[in-house]
């Protein structure tokens, strides 16, 4: 952090508590990122009040959900568009796998490996790194139109996950994100990102609770 600190870095990402007190002249870099975590107004002000810069809100929130937070709290960060974090376990669970079971996979490599729901056909990336296992949406969840109302209700932080997306559709992602953020019409844009991408795409948990 005091390396940091003599940089022109404008975030640092963290999800240990202990950089609240590790930050020194940095804190008011850091970004909370606790992945599906951050899931309320409460949540979000009590890491602010800490003087921190921003917190990810989860990507596991209905539209409506969202727009309250952000109402609530302008500052918090809003992943708008990839991949949807599902879970994430600290225990290395394709190791584990690995070592008990039969697959001749290597857990060190296993950018391309997924896991398949028992009664419905979903593939959904999974990847194990040393800080543990992450399991992934088989879908790309996207935030074209809805765009304008997340500015509208005070969206001032957000960006593109880009695991499991080539580097062309990120990039294409972020460009229609610039466009409407810019106020320009990108209806042939979306259109043509849907003709290409449009086979995973999804508006995701926008439309449905993760808990009935």
């Amino acid at each position: 952090m005091q390396e940091l600190s003599d940089t022109n870095v404008s975030s640092v990402y963290f999800s240990d508590p202990a950089m609240l007190q590790l930050a020194g002249t940095m804190k008011n870099h850091l970004v909370y990122r606790p992945e599906t975590l951050a899931v309320s107004p409460q949540d979000i002000t009590w890491w602010l009040s800490n003087g921190i810069a921003s917190v990810s809100v989860s990507p596991l929130l209905t539209k409506e959900e969202l727009f309250s937070i952000i109402r609530q709290c302008p500052a918090c960060e809003v992943c708008i568009h990839g991949h949807t974090m599902m879970s994430m376990s600290r225990r290395r669970l394709l190791s584990a796998y690995r070592q008990y079971g039969t697959s001749d996979f290597t857990a060190e490599e296993n950018t391309h490996l997924t896991l398949k729901e028992e009664k419905r056909d979903y593939h959904m990336p999974v990847y194990e790194d040393a800080y543990g296992t992450m399991i992934h949406t088989d879908y790309v969840q996207e935030s074209f139109s809805i765009f304008h109302e997340l500015l509208e209700a005070g969206m001032t932080r957000c960006y593109v996950d880009t695991v499991y997306l080539s580097e062309e559709e990120a990039l294409q992602a972020v460009l229609i994100y610039r466009g409407l953020l810019d106020g320009k019409e990108m209806k042939n844009e979306i259109q043509a990102y849907a003709d290409t991408y449009g086979d995973h795409l999804s508006e995701g948990y926008y439309g449905q609770k993760t808990i009935l």
